[in-house]
């Protein structure tokens, strides 16, 4: 593998990170290569307004667009715990926030905004500790549309049958007219699917997934992923020695068209499918708790590829981080789009215990490399940077729920921008 140097540049708000390949190196077209990508990093704060200690800014993140949502399921601003999601847009080349939002019935110790979802102009965010009721736990989700200028909420989503400790909201996911929620609580563990009715413009429950082959604790629905009718649900306590699974659904009106998924070499406590991520016919799935390669609770994450001849997903490759250690729980976070993923080790030791990094890997054609390796340019020990990540063919997003630098455990977020600088010549 190339050694990468990371040569980094000031430029106003940004910091611009380009990696560099190693002088020793001799061929010309490698070095113009590995300038294809620049990343510019801006880290972002909470607006001083509502805020307080622990407020977990950062503890999940989405982005659509030029459009970011980024929970902060710790805020006080309706009680303790009760939650908040703070939406920013990238205008004059900067990240401004432009609304703080909450349910219209939040209140403490509800969690809103432990999930969030952007698509376009809809928001989806989970409230995983929502009182139901009267059934404490239960969870709900909501549903925000972006309208005249301002984002509204225009439904709220809970399970008529649900029992206590389901936690509904627990993993949101949200594409086109469809939204799925998960519920990973409730018994083995489910997945509500909301369906847009275009004649009324009202929104349905259309189905409830669930696995075909389960256990009570699996957890189904402890990660979510949809794309385009399609469904990648994880289940990382599969089995009773919690190696974890994944589960496909080819539509999400059928649960009968579903597929298993689990690692080639799992063991005991990897739980694969802690994390998922979808995109067209390939699956990204976490196993933080993998210890297989480089040390205990190193982790690892697995590319799937959908062979539509056969019907079945094929398990094409195993990721870890080049200089992966014991308790980094690497796949911890996944995010795919196209041939690029990024994930999250929030325990990686390089700045401090636990500051946390999240690693690239691009796909050649035959084979993942690991491209790059980000850490936040102002890291200290404890942060756990990359708990959350979001990936766009523009933008990438990582979560810092721990960084003090608001305020303790207020948390803070890093947004990278993405250009091709170098690609065989000057662009």
């Amino acid at each position: 593998m190339k050694k990468l140097i990371q040569c980094t540049v000031l430029l106003g708000a940004w910091v611009l990170l380009v990696p560099v390949v190693d002088a020793g190196g001799s061929d010309e077209n490698q070095t113009i290569n590995s300038l294809r990508a620049l990343l510019a990093e801006q880290k972002i704060l909470v607006e001083p307004v509502h805020t307080g200690n622990n407020q977990r800014f950062g503890n999940a993140v989405s982005l659509s667009g030029n459009r970011a949502a980024v929970g902060a399921s710790k805020d006080n601003l309706n009680g303790p715990s009760s939650g908040s999601v703070y939406i920013f847009e990238f205008m004059n080349n900067q990240w401004v926030q432009t609304q703080k939002i909450t349910g219209d019935d939040t209140t403490g110790n509800d969690e809103f905004g432990a999930a969030v979802s952007l698509y376009e102009d809809r928001l989806l965010v989970g409230a995983r500790n929502k009182t139901v009721n009267g059934v404490s736990f239960a969870g709900a989700a909501y549903l925000f549309e972006y309208i005249n200028g301002s984002w509204e909420q225009i439904e709220r989503f809970s399970d008529a049958n649900s029992s206590g400790t389901a936690q509904l909201g627990y993993a949101v996911s949200l594409f086109g007219n469809q939204a799925l929620v998960g519920a990973p609580g409730f018994g083995a563990g489910e997945a509500l699917v909301f369906t847009l009715d275009e004649k009324d413009n009202s929104w349905f429950q259309s189905n409830t997934l669930s696995a075909s082959s389960q256990g009570f604790g699996d957890q189904f629905g402890h990660s979510v992923s949809l794309y385009q009718g399609r469904a990648l649900i994880g289940a990382n306590r599969f089995e009773s020695n919690n190696i974890g699974a994944a589960f496909y659904f080819g539509s999400v009106s059928n649960n009968n068209d579903q597929h298993q998924i689990t690692s080639s070499d799992g063991m005991s406590s990897d739980n694969f499918g802690y994390a998922v991520s979808l995109y067209e016919n390939r699956a990204l799935i976490g196993a933080p708790e993998d210890s297989g390669n480089n040390g205990n609770d190193s982790g690892s994450a697995y590319i799937f590829e959908y062979d539509s001849l056969n019907e079945l997903w094929v398990e094409s490759e195993k990721l870890t981080a080049d200089d992966g250690a014991a308790n980094d729980e690497f796949g911890y976070a996944v995010s795919l789009n196209g041939d690029r993923v990024l994930i999250g080790a929030w325990g990686d030791d390089d700045n401090g215990t636990n500051s946390g990094s999240a690693y690239f890997f691009d796909f050649d054609g035959s084979f993942w490399n690991q491209s790059s390796k980000l850490t936040p340019s102002m890291a200290t020990s404890s942060e756990e940077y990359a708990r959350a990540v979001f990936l766009t063919n523009d933008w990438a997003i990582v979560g810092v729920p721990n960084d003090s630098e608001a305020g303790t455990l207020e948390g803070a977020v890093y947004v990278y921008r993405e250009d091709v600088i170098f690609n065989n010549g000057f662009n």
